[in-house]
């Protein structure tokens, strides 16, 4: 059920115009995404605008192709307003929870000074949902070539974000805990605003 549904289509369109004025330098890309507090750049709506913000066209590509192939379904089941709510919650509460692991991180003797951009915590919410409401729905990857349900693939993505955010792999340039983020998130709208009947195993 891929037909592109009015919020999925309004979120697409958002985040392919943003690129398209960042690519063409009509917008500056660094003024959207997400900074921490205490450095000078940052600005509180940008934990809002980082999760509509895409630097390369892959990292645009992978996040729309994901939200394309899961939205309309989720979007067909709550209706638009209470879809959109949730996409935009998760990427907030993504977004958050990324900010409170650097802060954490800071404690430690790291340096918080980095930025966040892309849709991936809101698409690992939406992802979250998937996995909790259709657990047997198969998925398949480019990379393996046999389907996969989305409960075992959503535990192994779960697991390799906390896996590699715990190790700290600064360098790859992934925000494994802004998809954490994402995930928590979609867990407590799916038990305290939507009334889904979830269980993560």
């Amino acid at each position: 059920m891929n037909r592109l549904t009015p919020a999925l289509k309004l979120i697409l369109f958002i985040n392919l115009l943003v690129f398209a004025l960042i690519f063409f330098k009509l917008l500056p890309g660094g003024l959207l995404a997400l900074y921490y507090p205490t450095m000078s750049e940052f600005q509180p709506y940008q934990v809002i605008s980082s999760f509509f913000t895409h630097f390369e066209i892959w990292h645009l590509a992978f996040n729309m192709m994901s939200l394309y192939s899961i939205g309309s379904m989720l979007e067909y089941r709550w209706k638009s307003p209470r879809f959109l709510n949730f996409y935009l919650l998760c990427g907030i509460g993504g977004g958050l929870f990324y900010l409170l692991t650097k802060y954490i991180m800071s404690l430690a003797g790291a340096d918080p000074s980095s930025i966040c951009i892309g849709a991936s915590g809101a698409v690992f919410g939406l992802f979250t949902a998937m996995a909790m409401i259709y657990p047997d729905m198969e998925f398949m990857l480019f990379f393996i070539p046999f389907p996969i349900k989305a409960r075992k693939l959503w535990l192994g993505l779960v697991g390799i974000d906390i896996f590699f955010g715990l190790i700290n792999l600064s360098n790859d340039n992934i925000g494994h805990w802004a998809h954490i983020g994402g995930v928590i998130s979609a867990l407590i709208l799916l038990k305290f605003y939507l009334k889904e009947r979830i269980s993560i195993f």
